[in-house]
């Protein structure tokens, strides 16, 4: 092409070179760069998660030893254990929703490593994803001990405020 825009015999028109150039380049270099930012993509979305739930946990944690210390001292009784006992319920459901996010952001950057390429796949990534999926187990794990815990006062608390009422009646 030369300068004027007039188009020289077998060159491009200047509407076609931008159309080629806006349409998705599906050669093997175009999904190397499509796996690496889907990977990172992918990678920042499970820290953000990562985070999310490592400080719902803290106060899913707090919530229980509350409730454990509300046993404890003898308070557990209908009246006092409501209020740990909705919070704790809605944190349950909030920790639960995020693991689920994780495990499915965890299994798509599985599915991005395991994606035949042109490149051999980087063993970074394979290490980061396999610490990706150690931390999700470990959340997975503090959560479920930590929801048996509280579920273990709780049945403490109805267990000690069956027998109080039973004396009571005696």
């Amino acid at each position: 092409m030369n300068r004027n825009n007039s188009v020289t015999p077998g060159s491009p028109s200047p509407a076609t070179l931008h159309n080629s150039l806006s349409l998705p380049i599906s050669t093997d270099l175009s999904t190397s760069v499509t796996s690496q930012q889907s990977w990172e993509y992918l990678r920042k979305q499970a820290r953000q998660l990562e985070n999310e739930l490592e400080q719902k946990l803290t106060s899913y944690s707090k919530i229980a030893a509350q409730v454990g210390r509300s046993v404890g001292y003898g308070l557990g009784s209908k009246k006092n254990d409501g209020m740990a006992g909705n919070s704790s319920e809605a944190m349950e459901l909030e920790l639960e929703e995020l693991i689920k996010k994780l495990t499915s952001v965890v299994n798509s950057m599985a599915e991005v490593v395991d994606r035949p390429s042109t490149t051999s796949t980087n063993p970074s990534m394979m290490h980061m994803l396999q610490r990706h999926r150690d931390i999700l187990y470990d959340y997975s794990k503090e959560f479920k001990k930590t929801k048996a815990n509280i579920q273990a006062a709780k049945n403490h608390s109805d267990l000690l405020s069956s027998v109080r009422e039973d004396i009571r009646q005696a």
